[in-house]
């Protein structure tokens, strides 16, 4: 018997059925005794449903159109169905035939009228940009001859014209950043980390803000030197003027983390300065906390080579160019291994919250937090070269943030917002 699957309930195929209600509606077909009637097996009906009109035919309608055709059940005829199929235009397949065509066409087969040269200077200027490449790079032979194949119809512009389209976009988003601050009136944070200091840097941060039209500042970050403090001061006096000061300016001042936190591992060093010598001496770099990392790694090669070659230890005798410093000894390298420990952390915690292209404000109290729960830890420890390490930091930091009513409150706002 024949069943139709009308809106998710069955019913029986009988005359009680308003055919009325049937119209426009989909079902499925279960084809339970004619299966030669009605191709519900064969590929073509893959891409139809079945209905029953309002005056009880059966068509079918195409799932990605709505375009339906007569179901003939005694001549089988789907020759229709079949070519709608191959050119319905929503037709997945055919879709993706389309799509790679269009793209040949704009990749092969484009002209100059379709191409707009000055948006696509515009984006070869903004690529140079984001990449930081040299404005030479559109002269260089190997990205003409990509352009020459990639799109020929495209006039590569020589350096000196790829400059003047940086500087016109610099203008654009330079003129967007005003509207920005001048729709908004948000307040602003600065710092002033990159700048020389001077007695003259207040000057100069006016000279900018007046400049860019904005007042409106919420707070500004210098590192921690007493220069840095007349500077706030001569700004703090202007914004309160200006009736702009939040809390009378009594929050402006903020204390560069990083540097505070470089300032507390420096004086650390100064208590290792002799042991941190003997194998800076010996690694030659620069970065502190790079070179004792991988000096402790390979403290057995160069005790080997201080066996092995006669110059190495020649250098480092009371008449060589090293023989003030001397060669590490067992104690430096024990001494450099427990600070390693102490540098790794704070490395860490100093390239996290230097950086320039995300958000860092927001992060200053849970890793401030964490310093002191480190140290803490570091205090019960067993290991008593550790613990004196660890102990001479905690003064260091509880100097700057041991006292909660002593530091700025804007940093729990900041973290809060």
């Amino acid at each position: 018997m024949l069943k139709v699957i009308l809106c998710g309930s069955v019913m029986d195929d009988s005359p009680s059925i308003n055919s009325k209600e049937m119209e426009n509606e989909q079902m499925e077909i279960e084809d339970e005794g004619y299966s030669d009637t009605l191709p519900t097996q064969t590929e073509t009906w893959d891409h139809f449903i079945a209905y029953t009109d309002h005056n009880g035919k059966t068509r079918a309608e195409c799932k990605y159109c709505d375009r339906t055709y007569a179901v003939d059940t005694f001549k089988n005829a789907t020759s229709e169905m079949n070519n709608h199929t191959k050119a319905c235009k929503n037709h997945p397949d055919n879709a993706c035939v389309a799509d790679n065509q269009t793209i040949a066409s704009s990749c092969g087969s484009v002209t100059e009228d379709s191409l707009d040269q000055e948006v696509t200077r515009k984006a070869l200027a903004r690529m140079i940009i984001i990449d930081e490449l040299p404005f030479k790079f559109v002269e260089n032979d190997g990205f003409r001859q990509f352009m020459s194949v990639a799109c020929p119809e495209f006039i590569v512009p020589s350096r000196t014209t790829i400059i003047g389209d940086c500087y016109r976009l610099y203008i654009d988003e330079n003129n967007k950043l005003r509207t920005y601050f001048k729709t908004y009136e948000q307040r602003i944070s600065l710092t002033v980390d990159t700048w020389a200091s001077c007695d003259e840097v207040g000057l100069l941060i006016e000279k900018c803000l007046l400049d860019w039209g904005v007042d409106r500042i919420f707070t500004i970050t210098v590192d921690n030197a007493s220069s840095n403090d007349t500077t706030v001061a001569y700004l703090r006096r202007k914004f309160v003027n200006l009736g702009t000061a939040v809390l009378g300016g009594k929050f402006l001042h903020m204390r560069c983390v990083p540097h505070i936190v470089n300032l507390i591992v420096q004086d650390c060093l100064k208590e290792l300065n002799e042991s941190v010598e003997r194998v800076r001496t010996v690694v030659r770099w620069d970065s502190i906390y790079t070179m004792l990392e991988t000096a402790v790694i390979f403290q057995g090669v160069f005790e080997r080579y201080e066996i092995s070659d006669a110059d190495f230890r020649g250098d480092f005798m009371p008449d060589g160019p090293y023989g003030k410093i001397g060669l590490p000894t067992k104690y430096d390298w024990v001494m450099v291994e427990r600070f390693v420990k102490v540098l790794q952390y704070f490395c860490k915690l100093i390239v996290q919250i230097s950086g320039s292209l995300y958000v860092t404000s927001n992060m200053f109290l849970d890793e401030i937090s964490e310093v002191d729960y480190m140290l803490k830890e570091w205090l019960r420890s067993d290991d008593d070269i550790f613990v004196d390490k660890a102990r001479q930091i905690k003064v260091k930091f509880d100097k700057y943030w041991g006292d909660v009513e002593k530091m700025n409150m804007m940093f729990i706002c900041r973290c809060h917002a």
